[in-house]
């Protein structure tokens, strides 16, 4: 019991982790295509950077 208590709750921490991982990169990525960059690696990149200066 305590075994599959303990697989829910790490399977519940991953899924948390995923979903604030895929929030920041839809940030990035918006925030880089806001700022005029069409190339998507390039919006990701910026985006980030500049994410990452506001901090």
């Amino acid at each position: 019991m305590d075994e599959e208590y303990n697989k829910k709750g790490y399977e519940k921490l991953v899924a948390m982790e995923v979903a604030l991982i895929e929030e920041s990169y839809l940030e990035a990525l918006s925030l880089g295509l806001s700022l005029g960059h069409r190339d998507l690696a390039q919006a990701l990149k910026e985006g980030a950077s500049a994410l990452l200066s506001r901090a």
